[in-house]
């Protein structure tokens, strides 16, 4: 539809678009008619929208991490990193897809504001192990000195490291967010001995963990918040795809009524999973 704004119509009149430029002339060309997708393309596509949708995910399971201080680009980069690892994982003739423990793995380091990468901030390396007998990934901080490998910004005299899983059944469609766990560091303190945090992960899921800084100034007991879109250390560490067979555990009945088994749908994430040879 066309709008007449007292000198010339602006908008679209049938198959002609009249635009207004800077210098006051009225142009007009035609629509471009659609180019229908080729299959390629159509493949393309279909991987694209999965690595969309698995990055919201990622991102709403992580966001306690990072909250509002991140930059414009982060939606985009983890949509890309996400894009390249189920393009590599995709058998493009039957657009199936088949995923190792260490498919993953390029997502550790991603991070959730580059203004301020985790690695700067922290400088010991925290790593992940996984424990198929038990079903359980275990995130590992080995020991370090506050001083000598925790940086402290200005003002800061104590912090805490929110650390969060994320847990994906990838060929379920469905997603589960695992409870905020915490390690605060108060003034007082000049060493941090090993510390490990365990999650529990199904069968057949992808887990991602994060770890993000939040710093303070504490004083009188009182907590005064410092982290900015300037100065927001958070990162993922590491994900790993657990090996077997994903069922979606049923409601459990507890005195009489059904408790939620806390898993929710991805219904926009489609992935065919690709059988064994042999």
């Amino acid at each position: 539809m066309a709008i007449f704004n007292g000198k010339h119509f602006k908008g679209i009149i049938g198959k002609i678009v009249l635009k207004v430029q800077k210098n006051g002339k009225l142009t007009a060309q035609s629509i471009p008619a659609q180019v229908p997708q080729t299959e390629a393309s159509q493949k393309t596509a279909g991987i694209m929208g999965n690595a969309s949708t698995l990055s919201k995910s990622i991102r709403t399971s992580m966001s306690s991490l990072y909250g509002d201080n991140y930059p414009g680009t982060m939606i985009n980069n983890l949509s890309t990193a996400n894009r390249s690892i189920l393009d590599h994982c995709c058998d493009k003739e039957t657009m199936t897809y088949a995923f190792q423990e260490d498919s993953f793995e390029n997502l550790a380091g991603f991070q959730f504001n580059d203004k301020s990468p985790l690695s700067n901030f922290l400088w010991v390396k925290p790593y992940l192990t996984i424990n198929d007998s038990k079903n359980q990934i275990t995130l590992t901080i080995p020991a370090f000195e506050v001083v000598e490998q925790l940086k402290m910004p200005n003002h800061a005299n104590s912090c805490e490291f929110y650390i969060k899983m994320g847990q994906f059944a990838l060929f379920g469609s469905t997603e589960k967010s695992t409870q905020l766990q915490t390690l605060e560091i108060l003034p007082e303190q000049t060493h941090i001995p090993e510390t490990q945090f365990q999650f529990d992960i199904m069968p057949g899921c992808l887990g991602v963990v994060g770890l993000g800084i939040k710093y303070y100034k504490l004083q009188n007991q009182v907590k005064t918040p410092l982290n900015n879109k300037e100065l927001n250390p958070a990162a993922i560490v590491g994900a790993i795809f657990t090996p077997g067979e994903f069922i979606i555990p049923k409601p459990v009945t507890v005195n009489g009524k059904s408790k939620a088994t806390g898993w929710s749908n991805m219904s926009k994430l489609k992935l065919n999973f690709a059988e064994p040879e042999g």
